[in-house]
């Protein structure tokens, strides 16, 4: 059938698609038109293959490993959206429009023209936290001026520097963004003398001076893991934060440790800022706050912060003690607290107005 032909999807048989959590949403070679979604983390590794998008409107959504291949955008708008390692080969995207977009990882987008290796290196480098993805380019450049003509040594190189960045950022949580960070280059094989030369104390300065001198070697060894801290380092001060809040979480019976990611992934959208970065302090408080409060649900309700923290990470903090206070008092599920707070049943409500005395935060 010609994309003329094809009836176009409404807006709730979309959402009716989306609610399917079973399996990855599967718009292929389908017509949407007019469609507009905001705020929806259902969407990743979605196939949106052959399909043709006509005026529709993505705003706040999570497409993280979604193909998008021959697929005609038209003048669809994508804004601040998640879009890491996609696939948008062959897609027609002239009136497209990306608005903020993290689109780190992708293919077929922006005119991308690198090598696998480069795509690879620049994937994996940006699985590191705090990475500043940006400097990837000048990364490969140093390591093609080192290999010189020889494309092999090329490849080899960035797989070794990635390498040798997982193996430090193992031993010493948040240094292998430092050193990548850093603006200052070297080979894989003065990685980890360099890593454990910061560690003592040093700069990545001196590090990359005595790297340039022949001082470090690559069989020197790392440590299984130790952690480091630098003066004034956001990476570093938020994993030390990420570590206090896990520790509170722990405390609490029956949780379920696999959502830890969840509750750390909403403290940063909400912490995000209107440039499309996020705030390094706020982030930290906001883990703090959350911890802080459902240590004191746990104190006060016992399993309901375990029923609360396990069903989804969907709350303002303030919102979480009366949550917990409306399923104590009137006998609801977590399922309808959250459903609540998505209204703004909690947003200026205290837990003295379900009955219970108002708990101070600490």
């Amino acid at each position: 059938m010609r994309k003329e032909e094809q009836r176009p999807l409404s807006q709730a048989e979309v959402n009716a698609i989306i609610a399917d959590w079973n399996s990855p949403v599967d718009f292929s070679n389908r017509l949407l038109v007019g469609i507009y979604l905001h705020h929806n983390r259902s969407l990743e590794c979605s196939d949106f293959r052959g399909a043709t998008l006509r005026g529709c409107t993505f705003a706040h959504c999570k497409f993280d490993n979604s193909h998008f291949e021959g697929a005609d955008l038209g003048d669809t708008a994508f804004v601040r959206c998640k879009m890491e390692y996609c696939f948008f080969d062959g897609a027609q995207m002239e009136h497209a429009e990306f608005d903020r977009c993290a689109r780190f990882g992708s293919t077929g987008i922006d005119g991308d023209t690198r090598r696998h290796s480069e795509v690879i290196f620049d994937d994996n480098i940006g699985i590191m936290r705090g990475v500043d993805i940006g400097l990837a380019p000048g990364w490969r450049q140093f390591a093609w001026e080192q290999a010189g003509p020889d494309m092999d040594a090329y490849d080899r190189m960035l797989f070794e520097l990635y390498e040798k960045f997982f193996e430090i950022d193992d031993a010493y949580p948040g240094m292998g963004t430092e050193i990548f960070n850093s603006r200052l280059f070297f080979l894989p094989d003065s990685l980890r003398g360099a890593a454990n030369f910061i560690a003592q104390g040093g700069t990545v300065g001196m590090a990359c001076q005595l790297a340039a001198q022949g001082a470090f070697t690559g069989a020197e060894p790392l440590p299984e893991c130790e952690m480091f801290v630098l003066p004034h380092s956001d990476v570093q001060n938020n994993i030390l934060a990420e570590r206090a809040f896990f520790a509170q979480i722990r405390n609490i019976r029956g949780a379920d440790f696999g959502k830890l990611h969840d509750w750390t992934s909403l403290a940063r959208d909400l912490s995000e800022t209107d440039n499309g970065a996020y705030d390094h302090a706020e982030y930290r408080r906001l883990l703090q706050e959350f911890g802080d409060t459902f240590e004191q649900i746990q104190q006060r309700y016992g399993g309901i912060a375990a029923g609360i923290f396990n069903h989804e990470a969907g709350y303002l903090p303030g919102e979480l003690l009366p949550a917990a206070e409306w399923i104590s008092s009137d006998g609801g599920s977590a399922e309808e607290a959250v459903e609540m707070a998505r209204g703004g049943m909690f947003l200026a409500s205290g837990p003295e107005e379900f009955g219970g005395p108002a708990m101070k935060m600490q």
